[in-house]
């Protein structure tokens, strides 16, 4: 990463997270984000939801699909920070074995002290 960290923390109250700090809203690529691989066992249409933590030092995500945004954007800010509900973001194609998922981190909450995410889960349901 150049501009951003990434580490893997847990809190008490909160419980075990990944986060992602970065010192621009951009790079020469776009937004600052994380590719997550997932292995699924049939090809399909999936739902794709998160679980993130909210507080006065995060942004906005949105998931990318082939490079283009897709579906809702999540504004992680909050004065305080909390566990969130499992949210949806969208839904995506996956193909039978390994896909991934992109997380991009695509601005700050003019609120927020900083830019950055904290996310506690991903959950695919396939749709029949």
């Amino acid at each position: 990463f150049r501009n951003a960290w990434l580490a893997k923390r847990s809190e008490k109250d909160i419980g075990r997270y990944l986060t992602l700090v970065a010192d621009s809203e951009r790079t020469a690529f776009g937004p600052h984000g994380v590719d997550l691989s997932t292995t699924v066992t049939a090809a399909g249409r999936y739902r794709v939801s998160v679980q993130m933590v909210y507080g006065p030092a995060q942004g906005v995500i949105q998931l990318y699909d082939n490079d283009q945004p897709s579906g809702n954007e999540i504004d992680t800010y909050a004065p305080a920070r909390r566990k969130g509900e499992l949210t949806y973001l969208t839904t995506v194609n996956l193909a039978e074995g390994e896909n991934v998922i992109r997380l991009k981190l695509v601005r700050k909450n003019p609120a927020s002290s900083r830019l950055a995410f904290d996310l506690m889960q991903v959950v695919l349901e396939r749709e029949r």
